[in-house]
């Protein structure tokens, strides 16, 4: 269940770095190796398997094993699956030159259908100026690439992605605002709608949660992934809640193997409004009436 990075070097040959794959509960993680982080068990180690494909020039039979793998720790590009894996890298590191996309960076074609895996998170490589690169949230962001493995995904299919971050704030024309949208700053802000503010200025601005609760905006790409039992209403985030609000809202989070769960907000007192996430009903802090 783990995967071998590889790159052509400048004789043609194949080098290999073994990966291992390794396991805390149910989340499968792949890793350089050579050994596993704290608390984490090691599944296997493929430097064998990495020496087999040294040897085997047609390679067929051990490319559909290395496929195999791929799909067994979760190394899939959903929405593109007929892309080529070709490594896990660091979510946040800068990415070495012997992994993932970048091992393609001399093969423009074979980069344009492939991709690597940065922590839990898919990502289609792309050719970008002599090199291959993973299409992560920075480059999405710019707008250099969309994610093909996880295109943004807005709720009204009639708006145009337009980056991560601020990609609102560049659009200067009402028309041009109120058709896109962007991705927030976070993972838990999600798609936001674009809208066109004329209460202090005429400026385009992404609907986010706080725009939301003043009443500025409807954020329309946005829809729960799970109910809530109580009779809450649902919010894309707590903290920009008062007090009284906050008791009547609820949210969605991610536990720590990226389910999905929802979640009751509560008041932390000088900490305002926040969600009552596994941790804090655990403590406990507050009940999740979801």
């Amino acid at each position: 269940m783990a995967l071998v990075l590889l790159a052509t070097t400048t004789a043609g040959m194949r080098e290999a770095q073994a990966a291992i794959v390794c396991q805390r509960k149910s989340r499968v993680t792949l890793r350089p190796g050579p050994r596993c982080m704290r608390k984490e068990q090691l599944v296997a180690d493929l430097g064998a398997l990495a020496t087999a494909r040294l040897l085997d020039t047609a390679g067929s039979a051990l490319e559909a094993r290395l496929g195999v793998l791929a799909n067994e720790v979760g190394a899939v590009c959903a929405s593109a699956p007929a892309r080529r894996f070709v490594g896990s890298v660091p979510p946040t590191a800068p990415t070495p030159r012997l992994a993932g996309c970048r091992t393609l960076d001399d093969d423009p074609v074979a980069c344009g259908a492939a991709f690597e895996t940065g922590g839990r998170k898919a990502r289609s490589c792309f050719p970008y100026a002599g090199r291959c690169l993973g299409c992560d949230d920075s480059y999405q962001g710019d707008v250099a690439c969309t994610n093909a493995c996880e295109p943004p995904d807005c709720k009204d299919a009639t708006l145009k992605f337009v980056g991560s971050f601020d990609g609102c704030q560049h659009l200067t024309t009402q028309a041009t605002c109120e058709a896109a949208f962007q991705l927030g700053g976070s993972t838990e802000d999600g798609a936001l709608a674009c809208y066109w503010d004329t209460s202090q200025s005429a400026q385009c601005f992404a609907c986010d949660a706080y725009q939301q609760h003043m009443g500025h905006c409807t954020n329309a790409c946005a829809v729960p992934l799970v109910q809530c039992r109580a009779p809450l209403a649902w919010v894309p985030n707590c903290f920009a809640l008062s007090q009284q609000a906050c008791g009547q809202s609820w949210q969605e989070r991610d536990d720590d193997e990226g389910h999905r769960y929802p979640t009751s907000c509560y008041w932390g007192g000088p900490f305002g409004c926040t969600s009552c996430t596994l941790d804090s009903e655990f403590f406990p802090q507050c009940e999740n009436r979801c």
